[in-house]
């Protein structure tokens, strides 16, 4: 990610900067989050998908046992 490494560059110039410290702490914290909603979103999709492939496979059973 471009601006982590550019605050982290900064940050290696001037270390006692409490605003660089600070910005790479949110940017950090967003990545975190970031990967964790889309972990979530992904969980999501795949039960989806599992509960779409039981319909599909209890209709087609349904056609050939003519329940």
């Amino acid at each position: 990610m471009l601006a982590v490494e550019q605050i982290q560059k900064a940050l290696q110039m001037d270390p006692s900067s409490d605003v660089y410290r600070s910005t790479l702490n949110i940017l950090r914290q967003a990545g975190t989050e970031y990967r964790q909603n889309g972990e979530e979103f992904q969980n999501y999709a795949e039960s989806m998908g599992r509960v779409c492939q039981g319909l599909c496979l209890a209709q087609l059973f349904c056609m050939f046992c003519r329940c």
